[in-house]
């Protein structure tokens, strides 16, 4: 399947430090597993977490935060995804904070 080597490739970008091709790989890797279906369920959520992870070394903790909730609606029960959703969001509400006090 194309799109696992995309996902793949997007995780050596990121240990690399490539985050925008990061991005790219990981965005071309979900644009390929179009249908959503239960067979690429595993694969949609690694290319999420990757890209969001990404989004978040980049400092783009909105993007991130959108991809963290796809990855929850891929898998809601899992606790390791809403405890670093909930940090982003403190981090998104922590930015707006300091903007409004400026």
């Amino acid at each position: 399947m194309v799109a696992r080597l995309y996902t793949n490739r997007a995780a050596c970008h990121l240990k690399l430090r490539n985050l925008y091709k990061s991005l790219d790989d990981s965005s071309k890797a979900l644009e390929l597993m179009k249908p959503e279906v239960d067979e690429n369920a595993k694969l949609r959520l690694k290319s999420h977490m990757r890209r969001a992870t990404a989004f978040c070394e980049l400092e783009l903790y909105v993007e991130a935060l959108q991809d963290y909730e796809a990855a929850l609606k891929i898998e809601p029960k899992n606790e390791a995804l809403k405890e670093d959703a909930k940090k982003i969001r403190k981090v998104i509400q922590s930015n707006n904070d300091d903007d409004d006090e400026t």
